[in-house]
């Protein structure tokens, strides 16, 4: 078993960077038993962690990063990590002279239930529905005007960001904690899906613990 990721952790406390970028690994029968040195350093590096795919190209025309909105909650953690998506994403972005999106993926828990005990389900799951769809449209509404105000409006504009918001189970897709392999998988699926195959992901995660 290899401690890499101990050499990385231990540069990323003492030199305070806020980001690692590496390719993925493929690991061994051994390594997949008792944990890849990626697997070791998604759960306990103290910054983000992107693995990058075999054979990325290093400049790429669009960049597509996932958010997570949710305005009527309060997450310092979940704000932390959107600041930072945001920073890095439109970073690379300008730098790269690349397009530049944003998505978001939401869903309705509730629907079947607002169906089984409404008179009228048909009007009330459309309430519902367009409730919640409401709600996270104004989360991304919000992170639009905070990327506004972090760029300026030269660059903004000049960026002229889009954002999506999708319905759909994120469990389905990411059935990981948050800082997983499987979420970074999802965010290829996913700009396949929105017809954004030849974007980079930039899904930036955080480190979590199984304790």
């Amino acid at each position: 078993m290899g401690t890499g990721f101990l050499h990385i952790i231990r540069t990323v406390l003492r030199n305070g960077h806020d980001l690692v970028i590496k390719p993925a690994e493929n690991p061994d029968f051994i390594e997949r038993l008792f944990g890849s040195d990626d697997m070791h350093l998604l759960r306990k590096c103290p910054c983000p962690v992107w693995l990058t795919k075999p054979g990325d190209k290093p400049n790429y025309s669009c960049i597509l990063a996932a958010v997570d909105v949710a305005p009527e909650e309060s997450d310092i953690a979940q704000s932390d990590l959107n600041d930072q998506i945001l920073e890095i994403s439109s970073s690379l972005a300008l730098s790269d002279f690349a397009a530049l999106h944003f998505v978001h993926v939401w869903d309705a828990p509730g629907e079947m239930t607002v169906r089984a005990w409404s008179d009228d389900p048909d009007s009330a799951a459309f309430s519902y529905v367009e409730g919640e769809r409401s709600r996270h449209q104004r989360g991304l509404d919000q992170l639009r005007d905070k990327l506004k105000g972090q760029l300026g409006a030269e660059a903004y504009g000049y960026l002229s960001p889009r954002f999506h918001l999708q319905r759909g189970q994120q469990a389905r897709s990411c059935r990981n904690r948050p800082g997983s392999r499987r979420r970074i998988s999802w965010s290829w699926e996913l700009s396949d899906a929105l017809g954004y195959r030849d974007c980079l992901s930039a899904i930036p995660q955080k480190p979590f613990s199984n304790k």
